[in-house]
């Protein structure tokens, strides 16, 4: 999806790599891929974003000890 999200952009413009994924369970994607979380909240959709996590301080563009967490929903 595009858009604005003047929350990223200030964490980008303050020198933040930022990771917004979409994962599994949000729409965009058909319904298969939105009913991949149901009776499993927390589970596989944490585990896209704990990898995604991983791929950021696999890749050197952040420190695995140093991360945060910020979201709106229930993703916050």
């Amino acid at each position: 999806m595009n858009g604005w999200n003047p929350e990223i952009q200030f964490f980008v413009s303050h020198g933040y790599a930022v990771l917004t994924p979409n994962y599994r369970g949000s729409t965009g994607y058909g319904n298969g891929f939105r009913d991949l979380n149901k009776k499993d909240w927390g589970g596989g959709d944490l585990q896209d974003v704990v990898r995604g996590a991983a791929f950021l301080e696999r890749e050197g563009i952040a420190d695995g000890r140093h991360l945060g967490i910020t979201g709106v929903t229930y993703g916050g």
